[in-house]
């Protein structure tokens, strides 16, 4: 039974309409971090190819702010994040949706400028006290 799920899966992720799909939808998570993010004082790169990609920030404490983006997202919006050290990575479904796409990343930057905005050293003293641990 397990094999026959797992060639049932294979089928549909080797279909050429489907691969578009992911490939556009990929371009689509790029573009839009790019667009966002790319004359960001933080922002540093984009890369990836289909859905798995990675944004990569440069900023003091670089852990420490992407746990606290993981923590923040995790709260408040119901996102679940890879965030740590120097990079964002997004591995979501292969079925996921251009509107879920949107309207996730579009959350994911605001979350992300609003934390960069008031990243001092006297704000991080404050969340090493626990406000998103």
């Amino acid at each position: 039974l397990s094999v026959a799920a797992a060639l049932a899966a294979q089928k549909i992720i080797n279909n050429k309409f489907f691969l578009d799909k992911v490939i556009k939808k990929g371009q689509l998570l790029r573009d839009m971090l790019n667009s966002e993010l790319s004359n960001h004082e933080f922002f540093f790169n984009v890369r990836g190819r289909g859905l798995r990609n990675s944004f990569e920030y440069k900023c003091s404490n670089q852990n420490l702010f992407g746990n606290t983006l993981k923590n923040i997202l995790r709260k408040e919006d119901k996102i679940i994040i890879d965030s740590k050290w120097h990079r964002i990575c997004f591995s979501p479904s292969l079925a996921i949706t251009t509107e879920e796409i949107t309207k996730n990343l579009d959350k994911i930057i605001k979350k992300f400028k609003s934390l960069s905005k008031n990243w001092s050293t006297k704000e991080i003293k404050k969340l090493k006290t626990g406000k998103y641990f």
